[in-house]
């Protein structure tokens, strides 16, 4: 069951991520699955064991490949700055239980502070027009979008995530 479906999923054009702003979803059939961004080539994602900040699009696309990561990129309409996301993601050292997840920098940066998942954050953004174009590789064959999942499930893997750092 899906919390969020696509109508259109486009083979990925790589190289359509040197410019322009995007919506990364990796793991895009786990739950929960992990998001990034970026922005004229550059890529942003808060983690567990810190952040990516102005990665070079092509070293995040390399990891993805290399791991055939099933993961979706949303192309998003709008006048978002560099400067803005450098601000967002530039306030987190790393995703914590409680306190931030890979999607709390994005809840700000697009204005939408309440949306607590992947699917609301995407119903809003929706909502507004500002999805353009959803492109995706190595995806299984019926996919059709973001698996259902709840709050109880990020915290949990974050939870997972800090325990096997630790140990």
């Amino acid at each position: 069951m899906c919390s969020f479906k696509f109508e259109n999923i486009d083979d990925l054009n790589s190289e359509d991520l040197a410019k322009g702003s995007y919506l990364w979803i990796w793991y895009a059939d786990k739950i929960p699955p992990h998001i990034g961004f970026s922005i004229d080539g550059d890529y942003y994602s808060l983690k567990y064991n810190g952040k990516d900040f102005g990665l070079k699009y092509d070293k995040a696309l390399h990891v993805i490949h290399s791991r055939r990561i099933p993961s979706l990129f949303i192309k998003i309409n709008g006048l978002l700055s560099k400067q803005d996301v450098i601000e967002r993601y530039g306030a987190y050292s790393s995703a914590k239980v409680e306190k931030a997840t890979c999607l709390t920098p994005l809840n700000f940066l697009f204005g939408f502070p309440d949306c607590a998942q992947l699917s609301e954050l995407l119903g809003c953004l929706q909502g507004e027009n500002l999805i353009q174009q959803v492109a995706g590789i190595y995806l299984p064959l019926d996919y059709k979008g973001i698996p259902k999942y709840g709050i109880v499930e990020i915290q949990n893997r974050l939870r997972t995530l800090e325990d096997a750092k630790i140990n």
